[in-house]
């Protein structure tokens, strides 16, 4: 019976130290904010991680049924616990979800909203090099221009990463 307690008491200090750790990360990520529920929750975690090794402590000077009664007052008080801590960070991970959701949502009809729309979306026909220089005001600049647009399509032939050109 002893060791079945103490078992116990190692899963209960394992299950709250790993909750510890996962309420500390997603501080430290900013997917939660150090508020005064996260601190109580914090806070109320580590007061039944030293109630567990305090029960275990327990275990040489005392009466089994005693005991055994405080692991499981223990216990019981260790789920509604991790119940609320795993109902926080699980809302923390939704909210972060559907922010980003919506930043993405938005920036999706920015990139639609500037996207012409009608017999305007049609895409302009492809100038040839020199009026579009001269509708440039390029036109001095004509051979040089020129020589750098077949060095672009060099590298698109040679399948040169786009980001890498224009980078150049």
């Amino acid at each position: 019976e002893n060791h079945s307690l103490q078992a116990e008491l190692d899963a209960m200090q394992q299950q709250l130290a790993e909750k510890k750790i996962a309420i500390q990360k997603m501080v430290d990520v900013g997917r939660l904010t150090h508020n005064k529920d996260v601190a109580g929750h914090a806070y109320a975690v580590e007061q039944l991680l030293q109630h567990v090794i305090s029960l275990r402590s327990r275990a040489l000077g005392g009466k089994l049924a005693d005991w055994q009664a405080d692991i499981h007052d223990a216990s019981e008080h260790m789920k509604n616990v991790v119940h609320v801590v795993d109902t926080q960070l699980i809302q923390a991970t939704k909210t972060r979800r559907e922010e980003f959701s919506r930043r993405l949502h938005a920036f999706s009809q920015g990139a639609d909203a500037k996207r012409p729309t009608g017999d305007h979306a049609k895409p302009k026909p492809l100038a040839t090099p020199k009026p579009f220089l001269q509708e440039e005001g390029l036109s001095a600049h004509e051979g040089s221009c020129l020589a750098l647009l077949q060095i672009i399509f060099l590298l698109r032939e040679a399948r040169a990463p786009r980001s890498a050109v224009q980078r150049c």
